[in-house]
């Protein structure tokens, strides 16, 4: 069987998680290549596709870089923002057995480290990336493991991005603007200065995207600084909405 996954893929994540202000743990969390990493964390092109062809997928793990109190999280406990939050990466290959079967996808999901703790003391962001969108009876497996969290427990949460999100660093292409996310105070401020309401503003999907690269909640502003013949450069802001 020929393996397809690209290795720019798993490059571009690792430029991904500075986006999202993460910082690389482990380029591959099986451990199973017998070489050291390189110096950004990441497996040799050719461990890489030894490990992918062995396997059928990748995982890697990062952490907050800043380790500060994260931003309240729609449908999480308050209690969550306190906690340290893993983010792990399970990159699969196209032809992985993994994504085209239900009971293989749960097989994989029981290889996530502390997944199937009840007692898990961080928060787990898990983004899933497959070639393509799985059906329904691959994402229902998730919901088992789905947890908002509570004053004892972190919480955990799934997204899945396909491999288009991550063919390129979508962030540095001419198409797209240079873009931020408000903070705290910026949500409150601009929106006074421009007389609206963060609800009226232009609108950006939270799987747009430059939402994804930057790791945006919904309810965030995120500011786009967009060239302008006039000013130079004329700031558009979006909310961040499902």
């Amino acid at each position: 069987m020929e393996y397809f996954l690209p290795y720019r893929i798993y490059q571009n994540l690792y430029k991904f998680l500075s986006y999202r202000k993460l910082t690389l743990v482990s380029g591959d969390l099986t451990k199973i290549s017998k070489n050291p990493p390189l110096e950004n964390g990441l497996l040799e092109q050719s461990d890489f596709a030894a490990m992918v062809q062995y396997s059928g997928y990748i995982m890697l793990e990062a952490k907050d870089a800043e380790g500060k109190i994260r931003k309240k999280i729609r449908d999480m406990h308050e209690s969550t923002r306190k906690r340290e939050t893993k983010t792990i990466i399970v990159l699969l290959d196209q032809h992985s057995n993994y994504i085209t079967a239900a009971q293989y996808f749960s097989k994989l999901l029981h290889l996530i480290p502390n997944i199937k703790n009840p007692d898990i003391e961080y928060n787990m962001d898990i983004i899933i990336v497959p070639y393509e969108y799985p059906g329904s009876n691959i994402t229902n497996k998730l919901l088992e493991y789905i947890s908002t969290g509570d004053t004892s427990k972190g919480y955990i949460r799934f997204m899945i991005y396909e491999y288009n999100y991550f063919m390129s660093v979508k962030m540095e292409s001419v198409s797209v603007c240079p873009s931020r996310i408000l903070s705290a105070e910026e949500a409150k401020e601009i929106p006074r200065e421009l007389h609206t309401k963060p609800i009226n503003m232009k609108k950006m999907r939270v799987v747009d995207v430059v939402a994804v690269w930057l790791g945006a909640e919904v309810g965030d502003i995120i500011e786009e600084e967009i060239p302008s013949e006039a000013t130079g450069i004329e700031k558009n802001y979006r909310f961040v909405k499902p």
